[in-house]
This record gives C-alpha cells, structure tokens and sequence, in this order.
C-alpha cells in the first residue's frame, strides 16, 4: 500500500537532504536516527513529548535560531551525525557510544 502524503514527505526530506550531500533516500523509522557510514537518514513521524521537549531544551541552549520546527532540527541532526562522524577521533566515537 503506498501512501501518497508520506511518499510526498519522504522524497521532500531527501531532496532537502540532498541539497547538503549525497544521502540516501530517507526512510521512516520509530525514532530520528542515522548510519553515518552509508549515509543513511530515518525519521519518525512520532516521539514522546518528553523527548521532544528534552532535545528542544538542550538544543535551544546551544543556538539563538528559533524559527525551526522540532522535525527540522530532528532531521538536520541527524544530517549533522553523517557530516561530522569522520571527523571524530575514536576517543569521542567512544565517548558517544557509551552516552
């Protein structure tokens, strides 16, 4: 069964994506994550609103932007794990790892 709202959003989230780098085609998941080796990117059409709030607290202390949605960020972090992985040293990867 295809579901045209969704196929819309995933190939909008792809080629926003793509205008960054060379990503796959983004994926729905049950949560907002990433395989920064093969540069893949899921996103999840739902999350707690504790989760939400948690990650929208800390970010908000990170940066003075405040006109993006909650999805937006989700998704450009997730784009910033792929862009910056290679540039970790092992010591922070474990670091992450363990977090």
């Amino acid at each position: 069964m295809t579901i045209i709202g969704l196929d819309n959003l995933l190939e909008i989230c792809t080629d926003f994506i793509n205008g960054i780098d060379d990503f796959e085609d983004v994926q729905i998941d049950t949560e907002f994550q990433c395989f920064p080796l093969t540069n893949e990117i899921f996103i999840s059409l739902v999350a707690s609103q504790m989760a939400v709030n948690e990650f929208m607290h800390n970010l908000m202390a990170r940066t003075s932007v405040r006109d993006i949605s909650e999805f937006t960020w989700s998704l450009l972090h997730e784009v910033g794990h792929c862009e910056t992985w290679d540039r970790m040293n092992t010591r922070t990867i474990n670091h992450c790892r363990n977090i």
